[in-house]
């Protein structure tokens, strides 16, 4: 039971933190992408980064008015391109285009949108929460992909482990996410406007952006190429979010706090977990010409090419449509 005397700190507090919890599992456990030999500091730098990333993605969530499955969109991928910049462009800027495509706007894209999908559940803000049960699926197929193979049949510099502790995993994946959001429930309710950086915690995010660019910097990771490349489609992102700031809905529209439907997250865990245990207890499908593994290799990359140009053309042809109603009123 959290005292009276914390609930206001911590409810202002608490949601981020949720999205922190649930962004640095998804880009960490389900991405699989980080080396085996990761220096402490680096792990503590990146850690930092996704509590930082929260915490501005939810100010632009807020602020900008996200409302529906093209905000998340725009908004899980704007935190997979920043995530690729900052934290860890060793796994996804190592070869422009291809891990471009693949890793940051690909399988990171895929995988920070859905536990954003997953955040906005737990909030009870998001209309299509059965949307969550392929997602779960789906994602848990590719986990167990990827961890198996991964670093057996790709380039891809992670640890190789065996089903058991992959089983010990996925438990744990369920757990963490389920007390944390058993946890939030005892937090009293809160303006959305509050969830919004206040000047000190804005400095803070600058100060870990800065302190995870100098590391890059300093390790050599990140070319002027790939640097380029991703800072122009991060401002694309916002560039779409921003042009639908205006909107009069939001997701953001009452006070907000933990409110999980119980029943669809366990079941929504459950699929993940046997999916994920399927997938990575399966032989080798196919051969050396293509195999699952290039399946999912093949699914990140259609993803990564397509949802930020589908994105785009979907939000001008609304907008044009738009312009088109009013004027001929």
């Amino acid at each position: 039971m959290i005292p009276p005397s914390l609930q206001t700190a911590f409810a202002r507090h608490w949601p981020r933190v949720t999205l922190a919890v649930a962004w640095a599992i998804g880009g960490e456990v389900l991405a699989w992408s980080f080396p085996p030999d990761r220096p402490l500091i680096d792990w503590a730098l990146i850690l930092a980064g996704y509590v930082a990333l929260a915490y501005a993605m939810i100010d632009l969530a807020v602020r900008w008015r996200m409302r529906d499955l093209y905000g998340v969109a725009a908004l899980g991928g704007l935190a997979a391109l920043v995530y690729a910049l900052f934290m860890n462009p060793q796994a996804t800027l190592t070869e422009i285009p291809r891990t471009l495509v693949t890793r940051a706007l690909g399988a990171h894209g895929l995988i920070l949108m859905g536990m954003l999908l997953l955040w906005l559940i737990l909030l009870d803000v998001l209309p299509l929460k059965r949307l969550i049960l392929p997602i779960a699926v789906v994602m848990g197929l590719c986990w167990g992909t990827w961890v198996r193979y991964g670093p057996l049949l790709t380039a891809l510099r992670a640890p190789v482990i065996d089903v058991n502790t992959f089983s010990v995993i996925g438990v744990a994946i369920a757990a963490a996410i389920g007390l944390i959001a058993y946890a939030g429930t005892r937090v009293e309710t809160v303006e959305p406007e509050r969830l919004m950086l206040d000047p000190y915690e804005g400095a803070a995010v600058a100060a870990v952006l800065m302190a995870l660019l100098y590391r890059q910097l300093d390790l050599a990771a990140v070319d002027m190429v790939a640097r380029g490349l991703v800072v122009g489609l991060i401002g694309l992102c916002l560039a779409m979010m921003w042009f639908r700031k205006d909107s009069t809905r939001t997701f953001f529209h009452a006070p907000v706090r933990l409110r999980p439907p119980w029943a669809l997250i366990a079941g929504s865990f459950l699929l993940f977990l046997i999916a994920g245990s399927v997938a990575f207890g399966a032989p080798v499908i196919g051969g050396e010409e293509f195999s699952q593994i290039d399946a999912v290799v093949l699914l990140f990359g259609f993803f990564g090419l397509a949802w930020m140009p589908g994105v785009a053309v979907i939000l001008g042809l609304r907008a044009v449509l738009r312009e088109v109603s009013a004027d001929s009123l």
